[in-house]
């Protein structure tokens, strides 16, 4: 990693189970760090080694939301593993598994139901979303996934005062 002239290694093992935070002053290679670990680039030298029967997922501090309904955003990492062109046509406990996660996270009442309405087309209201929205759902859909390795940068960010926890 890069910090001003100088390299700074990172050497570290993590457990299985275990929840980690990184933190430091701006440019010091926390957000390099965090794409190396969720394998968006490739160490110049050194090695990072994650087994490679583990699912990893890098959430970026970037919001992605594809032009398309809620659910299909919420679902689709699940959606691709199951082989389900779209959320309406995913198990009922998967969806249920989905909608526990969206109210943990405390999807307000009016993000909750346009998810839970799976065939209407939302893809013209994504863009009204507000940055709070974007970030739960951005969540939601890291934790339906369900990755053995999830990566998240600034998890809180966007999120008011009140959900920062």
């Amino acid at each position: 990693m890069q910090q001003g002239p100088e390299q700074v290694g990172v050497s570290c093992s993590i457990e299985q189970g275990c929840l980690v935070g990184v933190c430091g002053r701006p440019g010091s290679g926390k957000a390099t760090l965090l794409k190396l670990i969720g394998q968006v680039l490739a160490p110049d030298e050194g090695s990072i080694f994650i087994p490679p029967h583990l699912r990893t997922l890098h959430a970026p501090l970037t919001m992605e939301i594809l032009d398309d309904t809620i659910a299909n955003n919420l679902f689709f990492g699940v959606r691709s593993r199951k082989e389900a062109r779209y959320a309406k046509d995913l198990k009922k406990h998967i969806l249920d598994r989905g909608w526990r996660i969206c109210e943990r996270l405390k999807f307000p009442a009016r993000l909750m139901s346009l998810a839970q309405d799976l065939t209407t087309d939302t893809s013209e209201m994504i863009g009204t979303l507000s940055q709070s929205d974007r970030k739960l759902i951005q969540l939601a859909r890291a934790f339906i996934f369900d990755p053995e390795i999830l990566v998240i940068h600034s998890p809180t960010i966007f999120l008011p005062d009140d959900e920062q926890r």
